[in-house]
């Protein structure tokens, strides 16, 4: 039996908001992007940009690699440190109706309708490992091969992170981005997983409808990976620190 069309839906980046570039870029307009924060009140910056007329622009707060490196490489590596270290990340991207003027998707919970985002591993030989965690007790979460394409399936019991809402105003509408909360303090349980990997991450944002609800089960709607990215080890020496506070490596070091 044919499985039922998806609905009219799809992701964007949430730079189709305020770059015309990338809203006519068949390959960055459905890039989900990485957000860095240097403040606990990270919300409050967030709102405070969303608000800011003529249209939103959260371009300063994509994450860059940093510090910048002695010898710059041609691409170097985005790497993502943790909340000790004095940084926030969130992923964000837009679901919209394909239909009239790209409004936003309200996921449907009555029809099983759900959103969130998956961590992959991209695979030195092409494809992708999920994250998996299997509802038993006696499993160990690990890494697994996504089979065939990794943007039209998801593995058996792969972990879906939660991603939350936020609406704001652009002029006489007002528009939605989902947003969900980097794990970037997952590095250790990561890395220890099997098969072991090398270490690079992507992210992609998903929609699908759950076989619990009231409408017929669809595929998952999977949005591109985000720029690849490592993680910071707890003690990383190059790691930044909150303001008025020295680096957390050291302080580890003169508490031993």
């Amino acid at each position: 039996m044919k499985a039922p069309p998806i609905p009219p839906i799809q992701w964007l980046s949430a730079a189709t908001l305020w770059d015309p570039n990338v809203k006519d870029d068949p390959v960055k307009q459905n890039v989900p992007l990485l957000l860095r924060f240097v403040s606990e009140r990270f919300m409050e910056e967030l709102s405070t940009r969303l608000q800011t007329p003529p249209v939103p622009d959260l371009s300063g707060l994509i994450a860059v690699p940093e510090p910048p490196p002695a010898e710059p490489k041609p691409t170097p590596e985005l790497k993502l440190y943790l909340p000790v270290h004095g940084r926030l990340y969130l992923v964000t991207a837009r679901l919209v109706c394909q239909i009239g003027r790209e409004s936003d998707y309200i996921p449907n919970t009555g029809k099983g309708d759900e959103v969130g985002f998956v961590v992959r591993r991209p695979r030195a030989t092409g494809g992708e490992d999920a994250w998996v965690s299997p509802p038993r007790h006696d499993v160990e979460p690990s890494w697994l091969e996504v089979p065939g394409d990794g943007r039209k399936r998801l593995a058996p019991h792969e972990v879906l992170f939660s991603l939350f809402p936020l609406s704001f105003g652009t002029g006489e509408r007002r528009r939605r981005l989902l947003m969900g909360l980097v794990p970037a303090g997952s590095r250790a349980t990561f890395a220890a997983a099997k098969p072991p990997g090398d270490g690079k991450y992507v992210i992609r944002l998903v929609w699908h409808r759950t076989v619990e609800g009231e409408g017929p089960e669809l595929p998952p709607l999977i949005s591109a990976p985000s720029e690849p990215f490592v993680l910071a080890e707890l003690e990383d020496p190059d790691a930044p620190h909150w303001p008025g506070t020295p680096p957390f490596h050291k302080v580890s070091q003169a508490e031993r």
